[in-house]
């Protein structure tokens, strides 16, 4: 009889922590949709409940981790398909693009910028864009164009450049700041028109108008 009822108790205590230890497995598994079916008001039936509320929260936290991730990644999806178009249109523009950090150190400039000045991007890489600089322009067209960048405004103007080969081209200019993450500025980018043309007619038709 004592054997008998040894096994009953044991068969009643062991069939439970079987469940629970079974659960506990589905849940290092990664499977929180496994519940472990115990009804009992006992300390037993309390850890079978707690472990079902357990799995109940782990489950609603990774579904809910699973939608932020999913919606994030189609966030930089569509955010990398748009950079990828600005890329191209930036890289394909007829205009000059330049782009410099705060200390005014060439990061990037487009395929025009070569076209029109003869340097390559890897000859003025990490280089300040004065080696353009032909000394025509007046200092004072320089001082307002630092004063109204550094305050983190655009400027606009005209500048008289030079190229690789020594040429002089007129470039009609727009420098703008760029505000980095904590609000202050941390790039310039300058997009210019090359003028020359334009301004060589204008002087042979004055010219030509004094004759």
């Amino acid at each position: 009889v004592v054997a008998f009822g040894g096994w009953a108790l044991g068969s009643v205590l062991t069939s439970p922590l079987s469940k629970l230890k079974k659960g506990a497995e589905y849940l290092t598994a990664g499977d929180f949709t496994h519940t472990v079916d115990i009804n009992t008001n006992d300390e037993i039936g309390y850890l079978a409940n707690s472990f079902n509320d357990l799995s109940g929260e782990l489950k609603g936290l990774v579904q809910d981790l699973e939608s932020r991730v999913s919606k994030r990644t189609s966030e930089l999806l569509s955010a990398n398909e748009q950079l990828s178009k600005l890329s191209v249109v930036v890289e394909q523009s007829p205009s000059t693009i330049i782009i410099t950090d705060i200390d005014a150190n060439i990061e990037y400039v487009n395929f025009a910028f070569t076209r029109s000045t003869g340097y390559t991007f890897e000859e003025v890489k990490g280089k300040n864009p004065r080696l353009l600089k032909s000394n025509i322009t007046t200092a004072d067209i320089y001082h307002e164009m630092w004063s109204q960048l550094t305050a983190g405004a655009s400027w606009r103007g005209e500048l008289i450049n030079k190229k690789k080969s020594g040429e002089i081209f007129w470039a009609n200019t727009v420098i703008t700041s760029i505000l980095g993450a904590n609000g202050n500025v941390a790039y310039y980018a300058a997009i210019q028109e090359d003028m020359t043309a334009r301004v060589l007619a204008e002087q042979a038709l004055r010219e030509g108008e004094e004759q």
